[in-house]
Order: C-alpha cells, then sequence, then structure tokens
C-alpha cells in the first residue's frame, strides 16, 4: 500500500547529480532514498528542495516510492540569486593537519569557491589528501549555507602547474613580500571583480622561487597584513574579500 502525505512538510534539501534529473522529474537514490525514506520518513506528496551542484534549485514532490528508488514530480525551479556568476579558483598549499584542510574545505564552501586546488610545494608538510571525504564535506556544506552550486575539489596539483590557465582572469597569490600591496587594494581597482585565481601557500610559505614563478605568469602579489597566518585562516580570509567583492552587485541591488 502506498503511503500518502498531502500536507506540505518542511523543505528538506538534498543533492542529486544532474544525471537523475530530467525536464520533468528527478530520482532519489541510494543515501539519498535511505535519508529521505528511512531517516526523515518522508511519504508520497512531500514537499522536498533539491540542488544540482551546478546552479540551480528544484522543487520537487514525492510521486512514487519504490523499493530502492523515489520518483520526484518537478514543480519548479530557479537560479539561486546569490551565486555569482564569477568564478573563484583557489589553489592551497596542504597543510599538515587534515583536520584543519577539512574546516577549509567547508568555509571556501560557504563562501563560493568554485574550484578548490590542493598545492603541493617545496614547504608542503601534508601527505595528501582523501578527496571521497573533502567531497562529503563540501556536499553538506552545500546543502547547510543554502547554496546551489557544488565547489569542484581537483587532484593535487604543483605550483607550476596551478599557475598554468586562467587567461583574462584576475590573479592574486598571497605574499608577505615588500612590494605586495594589500588585498582590497588590488580589488578596488578592478572596474568590476569577476573571475579571480588565488593562490596562497602553506605553512612557511611558497619559496622565493615558486612565488617568482607565480609572478611571472601574471599573478599579483597581495597582502592581508603583515601578521603571519595560518594556511587555512588566510584562505578563508582572502576568499572572504574576493567573495564580497564578486558579489556587489547581489548586495547592492538588494
Amino acid at each position: 500500500m502506498s503511503r500518502k502525505n498531502t500536507s506540505r512538510s518542511a523543505d528538506t534539501a538534498f543533492y542529486v547529480h544532474p544525471s537523475s534529473i530530467s525536464d520533468e522529474a528527478l530520482i532519489l537514490d541510494g543515501e539519498n532514498f535511505h535519508h529521505a525514506v528511512h531517516v526523515l520518513r518522508q511519504q508520497e506528496g512531500s514537499k522536498l528542495t533539491v540542488v544540482d551542484g551546478l546552479g540551480t534549485r528544484y522543487h520537487a514532490v514525492l510521486e512514487r516510492i519504490d523499493k530502492r528508488q523515489a520518483i520526484c514530480a518537478i514543480e519548479s525551479r530557479d537560479r539561486s540569486a546569490f551565486e555569482t556568476a564569477s568564478q573563484i579558483r583557489l589553489g592551497v598549499g596542504l597543510t599538515k593537519s587534515k583536520d584543519r584542510f577539512e574546516v577549509l574545505v567547508e568555509k571556501a564552501v560557504e563562501l563560493g569557491v568554485t574550484e578548490l586546488v590542493p598545492l603541493r610545494s617545496t614547504r608542503v608538510q601534508g601527505r595528501g589528501i582523501r578527496e571521497d571525504r573533502l567531497n562529503r564535506i563540501a556536499v553538506a556544506a552545500m546543502k547547510q549555507s543554502g547554496r546551489t552550486r557544488l565547489m569542484n575539489i581537483v587532484p593535487t596539483q604543483t605550483v607550476s602547474g596551478f599557475a598554468e590557465g586562467g587567461s583574462g582572469w584576475l590573479k592574486l597569490v598571497l605574499s608577505q613580500h615588500e612590494n605586495s600591496r594589500a588585498i582590497v587594494e588590488l580589488l578596488s581597482a578592478e572596474s568590476e571583480v569577476g573571475d579571480c585565481v588565488l593562490a596562497i601557500g602553506p605553512e612557511g610559505g611558497f619559496t622565493p622561487d615558486e612565488e617568482e614563478d607565480l609572478v611571472a605568469r601574471g599573478f599579483l602579489r597581495a597582502s592581508l597584513g603583515e601578521a603571519r597566518l595560518r594556511t587555512e585562516t588566510a584562505a578563508i580570509a582572502s576568499v572572504s574579500i574576493v567573495s564580497q567583492f564578486a558579489n556587489a552587485r547581489y548586495f547592492l541591488d538588494k
């Protein structure tokens, strides 16, 4: 016997991969199915909110519950207003503590970073990352923060590899060099902040050669002041500032 729920239940956020979404319906399976049906006890007729990780939010109704999946009819969809069209690509030196890097992943998602690149450089002390775990953290942070765009976490790269590409983007490397300019000053000089690449070194920073290589490839030296910040603190602070500038139009229009 099918279970019906004619009342409008509170919206529940789910992340569903775009491959499971069509024009009229979407599928909940695996962990989503278990969480919706067996944990939250959602029934046929329940209202759900789903995001696809690409910037779209779906308002759907649970139409049919099968043994291992549920079919939801899409009632409406919308693009999140505060998801800026600008992209933020963040390259960060691996930290010695995996817990601190995981905190960084969570905060980067909340602040709107579109791509995170773990960097292996000369002074890196971290041993690597678990992409599967970091991706789970990213999904949870996206849902918790109400975002609709999922941050892409790419495999670890070298500093020189990260420096390639990004033609036309604003490129900033956090630096203690005497010629560094305040990050706010650099952003204020832009008529409008669009796509941005940020490079943050590991504990101890980039080596002089690594930093010079980045500068030679178009990166501007940016500073957060004289304080010596932890890698994740510097990354979160920098992204917060860049995100505010990139989203300026949204805040001004409110």
